[in-house]
């Protein structure tokens, strides 16, 4: 199901295709109107488009305008990790659509090779040394992104785990992330 609430945006995204930052709620649920939107959260089953395709969303200061955020539902871990099915199936799918849509410039891989598990702590903090300016095509974390950020969503995502469900939803390998989404 894919849903929408009427959240504006911050302005024009600065062109298309944009890089993908992913983010994490650190709650259980989906948040029905995000205090700083990202343009997408997925969770209990669900898509929940925030802000307009175009426009820009407010999660993360000075990048908004070079990215398309996703809101996973789930709690960012240290320890590698992916969010359950009800989160993780929507987010599939919407980024398998995002990427083969042209609106993202990769929904395939990181712009770096940094290990998937969040290493050389305390990552909460703006000098972490991930923390860079989104100037490759690659998915992001939260967490990669400089800017006076001290963000650490959405962990230690095994993004090498969800590159391959990406990949095999492509393909058309599991039709079911397009007919349930």
């Amino acid at each position: 199901t894919v849903e929408h609430s009427a959240q504006p945006g911050t302005g024009k995204q600065n062109g298309t295709p944009v890089n993908l930052v992913m983010h994490t709620t650190e709650t259980s649920h989906v948040i029905p109107k995000l205090r700083y939107p990202s343009n997408f959260q997925c969770g209990e089953g669900r898509i929940v488009q925030h802000i307009k395709l175009g426009e820009s969303g407010d999660a993360v200061l000075t990048y908004d305008r070079d990215c398309i955020g996703i809101e996973m539902v789930g709690f960012s871990t240290i320890g590698l990790w992916l969010p359950g099915e009800s989160t993780l199936g929507p987010t599939v799918a919407l980024v398998a659509w995002l990427h083969s849509e042209g609106l993202i410039n990769t929904g395939l891989k990181r712009p770096y090779s940094w290990p998937d598990v969040l290493d050389r702590g305390p990552q909460a903090v703006t000098t972490y040394y991930r923390r860079v300016t989104p100037d490759k095509s690659g998915v992001y974390g939260h967490v990669d992104l400089a800017g006076g950020n001290s963000h650490w969503d959405p962990g230690s995502f095994n993004y090498t785990e969800f590159f391959k469900m990406i990949q095999q939803a492509l393909d058309g390998g599991d039709e079911m992330a397009y007919v349930d989404f």
